[in-house]
C-alpha cells in the first residue's frame, strides 16, 4: 500500500511541477525581459523537456546546479548593494524601539 501511495504522490508532484513551473518562469522572464519576449522562455522550457528526459542524471543535476548558481550571483550583488540601507533602517528601528518600548 505504501509503494502505491508513494508512486501516486510522486506522479502528482511531478505533474503539478511541470504545469506550474512554466507559468512562474514565464512571468519572471516577462518581468525581466518584457512581455513581448515571453514566448522565448516557453520555447526554451519545451525544448529542455526532451533534453532532461534523455540526458544522464549527472548532466541534469549539473545543469540545475549551474542554473541555481546563475540565480545566486544577482542576489548576492543586490544584498551587498543594499546592505548599507538595511543597516541604516535596522539602526533607526532599534533606536526608536529603545526610545519608545511600548510601541
Amino acid at each position: 500500500m505504501g509503494i502505491i501511495l508513494l508512486t501516486i504522490s510522486v506522479a502528482v508532484f511531478a505533474l503539478s511541477t511541470m504545469l506550474a513551473f512554466p507559468y512562474y518562469g514565464t512571468k519572471c522572464f516577462s518581468f525581466v525581459f518584457g512581455a513581448r519576449r515571453s514566448n522565448l522562455y516557453n520555447w526554451f522550457y519545451v525544448l529542455t523537456i526532451p533534453l532532461g528526459a534523455t540526458a544522464t542524471l549527472g548532466m541534469v543535476i549539473g545543469a540545475i546546479d549551474g542554473a541555481y548558481a546563475l540565480m545566486a550571483f544577482p542576489n548576492m550583488i543586490a544584498a551587498l548593494l543594499l546592505s548599507p540601507a538595511v543597516l541604516r533602517a535596522a539602526r533607526d528601528y532599534f533606536r526608536r524601539l529603545k526610545n519608545n518600548p511600548d510601541g
